[in-house]
Formats: structure tokens, C-alpha cells, sequence
């Protein structure tokens, strides 16, 4: 083989690699990797006892579980120091109950619904004591009605 039809297919051959790649990027670009194997990862169920969310220094920062003492489900958000600041979860009843606590892990504010199928929203006292109760009654006539019923904050009510 001569040296000029070396020199011709050496660029026939990078021509067509040049070109081989412009096609693959044009028409594949964009297209997942795992594309034909995507439906064989989606799950129906997925069951555990918890399911933890961690924040990229590896701190859990909410948990999902059940509380050890109801069995009730639970949801709880925890701050960097891994202090809970809320949870959800249900009462022995079955009655939905949301609480909002401090850094120092006290339980300043509380809404939940009653057995009887009224609600309520609680404020705590720095004490534990119920500073106070905002509740919301339907009497049997369909009337709807509020009640505050003042703990600690009756004396500064007055003023």
C-alpha cells in the first residue's frame, strides 16, 4: 500500500469517527443510563420500622416510626442538635396530635382533636403547666362556638 492511500484512509477513518461522535452526542444526549432498567427499580411497597432523613453531615434530621409506648405512628422533626422541635402522631384513640416543642425540648404548643370531635389548640407554661386552650365545639343545634380557657395567662388577661 502506498504511502498516499495510507495517508487517505488514516483520514477517512478519523473523518468518520469525528463523525460517529457528533451523531452519538446529538441523538443521545440527555438519555439516562439506565433507562431500560428504570421500571424494575420503582418499588409498589417498601416496609421498615423507620425511615430516617439525614442531612449531609450524616445528623438524623426527621424520623418516621412508631412510638414505643402506643404503637401509634409517628413523625418527628429534629433540629443540628438532633433535639426534637415537632411531632405528629396519633393518641391512643386514634386522634390526630401535633406538637411544637423548644430548643430545650418542652412542649410549648399543641393542636389535637378529642374523641368527641372537637379541637383544640394547647399553650404550654415554661412550668408544663397549660398556659392556656383554644377550643372549637359544635353544640347539637350545628352552632358552631370557641372556648378559651386561660392557665397562666388569666392574671396578665385582666390588666
Amino acid at each position: 500500500m502506498k504511502t498516499k492511500e495510507r495517508m487517505t484512509l488514516v483520514a477517512i477513518c478519523v473523518t468518520a469517527s469525528f463523525f460517529g461522535g457528533f451523531l452519538a452526542t446529538t441523538f443521545f444526549q440527555g438519555i439516562p443510563e439506565a433507562q431500560a432498567s428504570e421500571k424494575a427499580a420503582v418499588l409498589e411497597v417498601v416496609s421498615a420500622e423507620q425511615f430516617r432523613l439525614m442531612d449531609a453531615n450524616g445528623k438524623p434530621r426527621a424520623l418516621l416510626t412508631t412510638s414505643k409506648k402506643l404503637t401509634a405512628p409517628m413523625f418527628i422533626l429534629l433540629d443540628e442538635t438532633g433535639t426534637p422541635r415537632h411531632t405528629t402522631t396519633l393518641t391512643k384513640s386514634g386522634d390526630p396530635v401535633m406538637s411544637f416543642l423548644s430548643a430545650e425540648g418542652k412542649n410549648v404548643l399543641a393542636m389535637n382533636t378529642k374523641p368527641d370531635g372537637t379541637g383544640a389548640i394547647l399553650m404550654m407554661g415554661q412550668d408544663k403547666s397549660t398556659a392556656g386552650s383554644w377550643t372549637i365545639v359544635q353544640t347539637k343545634d350545628g352552632n358552631w362556638h370557641t372556648a378559651f380557657e386561660a392557665g397562666l395567662v388569666e392574671a396578665t388577661l385582666g390588666k
